[in-house]
């Protein structure tokens, strides 16, 4: 165990806060950066789906390894490549550099996000374990929906630049705090490494984020030579299928077992649709506060910091929520009030609405993603094998980016049709319906997350989980 573990789950959640604010913290100033790299802006989705594709590809790899080599290595050097990607990111100048640094950046954030909840259930003792996991489960959410405000702060203060730059100063802190602090944790039982598992995912995942990211921009057709983005995502479902039939067997990259639990597939079904209640709001959100109400940027980013502002407020008090309601109920209170959230923005979309309803609304659903985060994290992990906190922590966090990148695209494209469609019309682009369409859409799949959330099991382990400990396999480790 760790002698000084407050420092090691700050040094910890340094790196989990900047890894996943990275994934939304450029959407404001894309404009911007293509600008100073020479991007064309159409283009510019790619510096958000470079870093996306291999952060949402890797990340069950780099658990399942971890869990092989021990988690802290692959920590500090997926902590190296990302810091040593963000000043390659911050000195860009062609359109090459920046989206190859970019993509080497999502590497190293890929390797970076598993290891923390395996680091913290490997160092700290266990009546320590919930109010870690709570924490970095919530930094976990808010990271990705504070990204955008806090883009448009940095934009306005000093140049795109340093939206990556400020990345510098904090990894060091995290190396140095976790190099000092980590004890020594070694991988599992010798094994050998599925290299066929991960071929077949990385290959599977890597087709079907392309098919949904760029699909809208090829209009669903032919990409090259007669291969259409339906070829495509036909062909990452096949090698998807291909690789759960390979993880029957021994040494698998992710261990059917953990999907064999009633909770640990719920609540992963949950959370893609929470990522579209959060990550697909601030995808249109802007369109209609720049479009629509015509806030510089400045103001915009004071507007998109109120739902991130009231989930860090919410957050600090879901412990003792959870300890009444319990768990799940928790989890469904967080989702009915993020979803009475979007559908109070919603309402006041169409016609620019108040800017006060507006921000009102984005308050509620903070306040839901406030209980959401902390109990989503326990959820998962609260049933993980020591030795397999790794891969659970890499299939959440998987699902997690992949909901990420179906909500930005899926939400982008809602945009774009109805936009389209009102121009097709005769009419001038009616920004404020699309965005509130798109808003509805999100409505209705954290709605399908509120009924998965209904049918978790709540058990024994809830009990434990009250009394401050989280619970490590009843009886034996699980077995690939």
């Amino acid at each position: 165990m760790v002698s000084r573990p407050g420092l090691l789950v700050f040094a910890l959640n340094l790196a989990n806060l900047v890894t996943i604010v990275d994934t939304t913290i450029i959407t404001i100033a894309i404009p911007q950066i293509s600008s100073g790299t020479g991007l064309t802006l159409s283009s510019g989705v790619w510096l958000l789906d470079a870093y996306l594709i291999p952060l949402t590809v890797f990340i069950v790899t780099a658990g399942r390894l971890g869990d092989r080599y021990g988690p802290k290595i692959l920590y500090l050097i997926g902590l190296s490549l990302f810091a040593a990607m963000s000043l390659c990111c911050g000195l860009a100048s062609t359109p090459t550099a920046i989206i190859a640094s970019r993509a080497l950046q999502g590497l190293g954030a890929a390797l970076v996000t598993p290891q923390v909840f395996s680091m913290i259930a490997r160092a700290l003792p266990s009546h320590k374990q919930a109010g870690a996991f709570a924490l970095s489960s919530v930094i976990s959410g808010i990271a990705g929906v504070m990204g955008p405000a806090l883009g448009g702060l940095l934009l306005y203060a000093t140049s795109w630049r340093w939206i990556f730059l400020i990345n510098l100063p904090i990894c060091l802190v995290s190396f140095l705090l976790a190099l000092a602090t980590a004890p020594s944790m070694s991988g599992g039982e010798e094994r050998r490494t599925d290299f066929t598992g991960i071929a077949l995912f990385t290959s599977a995942l890597t087709l079907i984020s392309f098919g949904v990211v760029e699909g809208n921009r090829f209009n669903w057709g032919q990409v090259w030579h007669g291969i259409t983005i339906p070829h495509i995502l036909s062909l990452g479902a096949v090698l998807l299928v291909l690789y759960l039939l390979s993880q029957r067997r021994p040494n698998s990259l992710t261990p059917l077992a953990l999907l064999r639990r009633r909770n640990t597939t719920l609540i992963n079904l949950v959370s893609v649709t929470v990522q579209f209640g959060t990550i697909g709001v601030y995808v249109s959100l802007p369109v209609l506060l720049r479009q629509v109400l015509e806030l510089d940027v400045k103001s915009v980013g004071f507007v998109l910091a109120a739902m991130p502002a009231s989930s860090v407020l919410v957050a600090l008090a879901t412990k003792y929520v959870s300890t009444s309601i319990g768990l799940k109920y928790t989890l469904v209170v967080g989702l009915l009030s993020l979803t009475a959230g979007l559908l109070l923005v919603a309402s006041n979309a169409r016609f620019g609405g108040a800017l006060g309803a507006i921000v009102a609304g984005l308050l509620l659903g903070g306040v839901g993603t406030g209980l959401i985060f902390p109990v989503r994290g326990l959820i998962a992990m609260q049933d993980a094998p020591r030795l397999m906190v790794g891969a659970a922590s890499g299939v959440l966090s998987t699902t997690r980016q992949l909901g990420s990148v179906l909500a930005a695209s899926v939400t982008g494209a809602f945009l774009q049709v109805n936009v389209q469609t009102t121009v097709e019309s005769g009419l001038p682009a009616n920004y404020g319906d699309a965005v509130r369409y798109s808003l509805l859409f999100c409505c209705c799949l954290v709605g399908v997350g509120i009924l998965f959330s209904l049918v978790l099991r709540q058990d024994r382990s809830v009990a434990r989980t009250r009394r401050g400990s989280v619970p490590r396999s009843q009886s034996r480790e699980l077995r690939n």
